[in-house]
């Protein structure tokens, strides 16, 4: 007898959680975040002590700057924060794409830095 009355008891609190995940997911989406609701398991997963679903969010924003500083290419890609996500985000595959991205804007800036130098040098000598 005490074993129903527990589950009577626990059950609408479980439907009750799993209501309140489906919205917050919904109202998530809608707003264009990822259907991962901000549980932090990757976060805890992560053994570089990295925020996984903020570097998923800049990359899929396209936003250099702030990969950078969050420092994504501190990432490692062992898969920990991909592996436990219960969104099931492709997060490894995303740094990845984010490094590229980090590194193609580097090389940009290098590159107009070294032209621009060449130009200076130009007018110098003329």
């Amino acid at each position: 007898m005490p074993g129903q009355a527990l589950l009577y008891l626990y059950r609408p609190a479980v439907l009750h959680r799993d209501l309140q995940n489906r919205l917050a997911r919904r109202i998530l989406s809608d707003a264009g975040y990822p259907a991962d609701g901000g549980c932090g398991r990757c976060v805890e997963a992560c053994p570089m002590h990295l925020e996984p679903l903020y570097l998923y969010l800049y990359v899929q924003k396209n936003r250099i700057e702030d990969l950078e500083a969050a420092h994504v290419m501190d990432c490692i890609e062992c898969g920990a924060c991909s592996y436990i996500c219960p969104g099931r985000l492709h997060l490894t595959h995303s740094f990845k794409v984010g490094k590229q991205k980090v590194k193609e804007a580097a090389a940009k800036a290098k590159a107009a830095a070294e032209a621009a130098k060449a130009a200076e040098e130009a007018k110098k000598e003329a």
